[in-house]
């Protein structure tokens, strides 16, 4: 983060593959290699990526290595030059940042190429001239008749012996005139469809134009009892139609396509992302196989590439858009209740796309406009899943939606609301609007005037809430926000801090343990953890300058821009980047130069809200810029002490630390041990760093026996460690952010070595908070419980997805001495996953991201944890 931020100020200051082997040769020789895109331990996984990237390799294979993965590979390509070969690969895109060129010498098995198109022959007819398509005996000639209309549509006549065997007409496919020809109007296609069928089937279809939309087709299959052709009506579907494989391998093709219902039906058709559909052709009919068992494979497939895409566009896991698809197709493979949850935890909430429910038991499409109202996504989501046929039974009966919520005398009440604000001290006005802006109902800048969006933004919180609807929020309405924001504006720690030369105070989240440098344009505030960075600079350029530099900038970077806006006195840009971060910067014309901040983040980390700081520290430079009243950053009381005790006269209790179940020893460091686990294929392990604080030597259980690894980093202040063993890792763990309260999970290690199990100790938990003592926003209190030795393990979630490593435990018995008794139970400590990557990739080691959903048996959960798992001894 801290390269890309460093330039991207700077900037706004100063204003043909070669195959040289035989490709059926898995083992390449000279300068030969595979371009190695992922890897795998399922093979229909494998095969999924494998799918995504076939418009970028139409040779793409998948490979069964000695280690039993599966590579996903394309070429071979000449690496004579790797550095110029990997800079001409990614200048196309849509690559994985971390492929790899490899001579394939660990491949043992071709497993999976690209399935063959359909090879029969076609026609096309260009709207002017007749065409004709001979199968056989059967001729097929393409034309075109004027229909009652007036316009023209594409037509086919099979004639046979003289006898026509079957005449189709595509009456939605039209040209206005006889010169309306400038693509192919119509083509036929033979293909093996029918599997009791002697002939070929034959494919009529048309597309009739637009930007998408859309491709009629129609099919005639000949009758293997009578002879007959018999014509099938296809769906008519967006942009090429149906898509042909024998995914079975029975010898006939499959009609493949996307559910056409979920293109419009979240966002634009440019992030759609629908489920699979597939029919098949029995006897002249279409039949919908889409949940037949015989393709559980393919959806499984289709799924693995829809969260490939989401992994190389991190952006995609946020967009309601890709959810919605993405949570039909987890539906089709057995995952949609995990999908659903964690669908909950992603999804935007600020997007402006109209959804929309219908209050009487119709479908939306078929719903009156005056019976439908607006709704958030996951409840358009829930009921588009039901009446689309992907049922959510985990979520109970699908209700017809209760009548839309109104309030009664629209002006005249917005006037009692409007009377009511302004009749409120300006410091309130502001401080009630931040508190809305904290807790994500609002979106705006805190602005001291009464606007129909505050009066919108306050219907809808006390409509959400269940509160009576009245557009005024009362002071127990305020309480229960200021309630809600709480723990956020603690974590966050807001307090005012000036330009060093310009002055002009604004908001900064202090609370996040920031580190301050000057330069000689202002001052940049880090996150130690590396999850955000403020920079509040002075620049010479005009602020038009700016704000076209930025925005070449982003355009150049391939960054997505949410929002922009350009005023006279000030711009502001929200941005998303193909890197996994979120942006947002706000300019002040200040003299003839401009003043301002950018604020970076990362997307993932989804428990910070960031969108929200960056709305408040936008309102801070506001008006400070422009003079108009502000409030003062919300003090927030410090959280009450981690034990209490109800006496007489209770004592001063400090709060009881949370200790390392091996604390460090000032003294000559003697023999101890704890846990660590693979992050990556080159051996990379993470651990505790008070695990490996002054070790002589590190060692860790390998295939066959103790091996030695080096300390390749630490950050004591976080306590993780960085570890590498020449050993090949069976399992690496793959890191998820975005964690819930109450999630399940699960913790591996070696606690108490020489007392407990050599075999390693698989406790069971749950997430009991989401800050460590004293609302440290570094770590999560867990109710597995650990013992000595499990510092350092893996904490992982109900999928075996990494989230967070073992690091502490609370002092029971300084807790009981403390409290005259009271002994807690299971109040342990995590290192969150958000964390632990920052510092891998703050020291170059890649690290894989955890998608998985379903939910593995406790029996394989801990055969997976304990496969990802080491002992760590200290000597």
């Amino acid at each position: 983060m801290g390269r890309l931020w460093a330039g991207f100020v700077a900037v706004l200051l100063l204003t043909a593959p070669l195959c040289v082997a035989d490709a059926s040769d898995l083992a390449l020789s000279g300068n030969a290699r595979w371009v190695v895109l992922a890897s795998r331990p399922d093979l229909d996984a494998a095969i999924g990526v494998a799918r995504y990237h076939r418009w970028q390799f139409p040779s793409v294979r998948v490979m069964r290595a000695a280690n039993g993965w599966f590579a996903v590979v394309a070429g071979p390509e000449n690496a004579a030059d790797p550095r110029a070969l990997r800079q001409r690969l990614t200048r196309t895109g849509g690559l994985p940042t971390d492929f790899i060129f490899s001579r394939g010498d660990s491949y043992v098995e071709q497993v999976w190429t690209a399935p063959p198109s359909p090879n029969g022959p076609t026609a096309k007819y260009d709207g002017k001239h007749e065409s004709i398509l001979r199968v056989g005996g059967l001729s097929v000639v393409l034309g075109s008749a004027r229909g009652k209309d007036g316009d023209r549509h594409p037509v086919a006549l099979g004639r046979e012996d003289g006898q026509v065997a079957f005449a189709i007409s595509l009456d939605q496919s039209t040209r206005g005139t006889d010169d309306d020809s400038n693509t192919d109007f119509a083509e036929v296609a033979a293909v093996r469809l029918d599997p009791i069928s002697p002939r070929l089937s034959l494919v009529f279809s048309s597309f009739w134009g637009g930007a998408h939309c859309c491709t009629v087709t129609k099919i005639a299959t000949q009758d293997s009892r009578t002879g007959r052709w018999l014509v099938a009506d296809g769906e008519t579907l967006d942009s090429g139609g149906y898509a042909f494989e024998d995914l079975d391998g029975d010898g006939t093709y499959e009609l493949l396509n996307g559910d056409n219902s979920f293109l419009y039906a979240f966002g634009p058709y440019a992030s759609s992302n629908p489920p699979a559909q597939i029919h098949w052709l029995r006897a002249g009919r279409l039949e919908d196989v889409t949940r037949h068992a015989n393709f559980a494979s393919y959806q499984r497939q289709r799924l693995a590439g829809m969260e490939h895409s989401a992994n190389l566009d991190p952006e995609r896991w946020h967009d309601n858009n890709f959810l919605g698809g993405w949570v039909a197709q987890s539906i089709l493979v057995g995952r949609g209740e995990a999908a659903w949850a964690r669908m909950l935890q992603l999804y935007d909430r600020n997007a402006e796309w109209p959804y929309e429910e219908c209050t009487v038991a119709l479908p939306l499409a078929k719903c009156p406009d005056a019976r439908k109202r607006k709704t958030d996504f996951p409840t358009a989501l829930r009921r588009h899943l039901n009446e689309a046929g992907y049922p959510t039974p985990w979520l109970g009966p699908l209700a017809v939606a209760p009548p839309a919520i109104t309030v009664p005398a629209g002006p005249a009440r917005y006037e009692v609301a409007a009377a009511t604000f302004e009749s409120q001290p300006v410091n309130e006005r502001i401080r009630l609007q931040v508190l809305l802006t904290a807790t994500g109902h609002q979106v705006a800048v805190p602005n001291v005037d009464f606007s129909k969006r505050l009066f919108e933004t306050v219907v809808r919180f006390q409509s959400q809430s269940g509160l009576p609807v009245t557009g005024v929020i009362d002071e127990g309405q305020a309480a229960g926000l200021m309630s809600e924001a709480t723990p956020l504006l603690r974590t966050w720690g807001f307090r005012a801090a000036a330009h060093p030369y310009r002055g002009h105070p604004i908001w900064v989240p202090f609370g996040l343990g920031l580190r301050e440098e000057r330069t000689g344009s202002g001052v940049t505030w880090t996150d130690p953890a590396k999850r955000a960075t403020l920079t509040y600079i002075a620049t010479p350029s005009a602020l038009e300058d700016g704000y076209r530099t930025a925005l070449e900038r982003f355009a150049g970077d391939g960054t997505r821009v949410n929002y922009k806006v350009l005023r006279p006195d000030f711009f502001a840009i929200s941005a998303s980047g193909t890197d996994g971060l979120d942006w947002y910067m706000r300019f002040h014309r200040d003299g003839a130069g401009t003043l301002g901040f950018f604020l970076a983040w990362k997307s993932a980390e989804t428990d910070l809200h960031m969108e929200r700081v960056a709305v408040l520290v936008s309102g801070s430079l506001a008006a400070s810029m422009s003079g108009a009243p502000f409030t003062a950053p919300i003090a927030v009381a410090p959280p009450p002490p981690a034990v209490a005790v109800a006496t007489p006269s209770p004592p001063v209790v400090p709060t009881p630390p949370a200790v390392a179940p091996r604390p460090p020893d000032p003294k000559p460091h003697t023999a101890s041990s704890g846990t660590g686990f693979f992050i990556s294929r080159a051996g990379h392990l993470l651990t505790n760093a008070h695990v490996v604080q002054d070790c002589a030597a590190i060692e860790v259980n390998g295939p066959n026996g103790l091996v030695a690894a080096r300390l390749v980093a630490q950050d004591r202040t976080n306590d993780l460690a960085l570890l590498k063993a020449e050993i090949t890792p069976v399992k690496i763990a793959a890191l998820r952010t975005g964690v819930r309260l109450g999630e399940a999970v699960a913790a591996f290690g070696y606690p108490l070595s020489g007392m407990l199990s050599t075999s390693g100790n698989f406790t069971l938990g749950n997430v009991t908070a989401l800050t460590g003592l004293a609302d440290d926003s570094r770590y999560f209190q867990i109710s597995a419980p650990v013992q000595p030795g499990n510092s350092g393990g893996p904490l992982v979630d109900a999928a075996g997805n990494l989230i967070g490593v073992v690091s502490a435990k609370l002092n029971a018995l300084k807790v009981m001495v403390a409290t005259n008794g009271d002994i807690p139970q299971n109040v342990n400590f995590a290192i969150k996953g958000s964390l632990a990557g920052a510092f891998l990739e703050s020291n170059g080691v890649a690290y894989a991201t955890g998608t998985d959903t379903a939910a593995l048996p406790p029996p394989d959960l801990a055969e997976h944890a304990k496969g990802l798992s080491v002992f760590v001894a200290c000597r």
